[in-house]
């Protein structure tokens, strides 16, 4: 059987490359959709991924415009880790506060208190997207009652 718009080419010949078309659309589709979702490091990657390097969070959407600077935070090889937060009354500057950081599975965990040894950790699941250039820390919410939203993104600074 020939169709008409081909010079007997078989109607299933147009119909087999139309689907194999499609399909390798819906294909590229795919992999595109899925670079953007990110990747989730685990375990050491987790640690690979972190150690020696510096994050500048996103600013939230109030602070826009007010001359506010992005917190950010460093994590060192050893397990320790600096967050520079913004005070609530003088958004323009950093303070830094010291912690502690691990891996526990496929979780980042942290603490930070006056004695980050005995502070409640807070875990995170982690993504990396934009070609590994921006993080986000999703809170795990397992036996803490959170008042605030702990999650939060920015990009790696180094």
């Amino acid at each position: 059987m020939t169709g008409g718009a081909g010079a007997g080419e078989p109607c299933c010949g147009r119909l087999g490359r139309g689907l194999a078309m499609r399909g390798g659309m819906v294909l590229m589709a795919v992999l595109a959709l899925a670079g953007c979702l990110g990747r989730h490091p685990a375990g050491d990657g987790i640690a690979r991924l972190l150690a020696g390097r510096t994050v500048a969070f996103d600013l939230p959407e109030s602070l826009h415009g007010t001359g506010a600077k992005a917190e950010t935070q460093t994590w060192r090889a050893d397990g320790t880790t600096t967050y520079g937060f913004r005070p609530w009354l003088v958004p323009q500057s950093l303070s830094p506060r010291e912690g502690r950081w691990w891996v526990e599975g496929n979780r980042y965990c942290q603490t930070f208190a006056p004695r980050p040894d005995r502070g409640v950790p807070t875990c995170y699941h982690l993504r990396v997207t934009e070609e590994g250039r921006r993080i986000e820390f999703d809170a795990i919410r397992d036996s803490l009652i959170v008042i605030f939203d702990l999650s939060r993104a920015g990009r790696f600074v180094d």
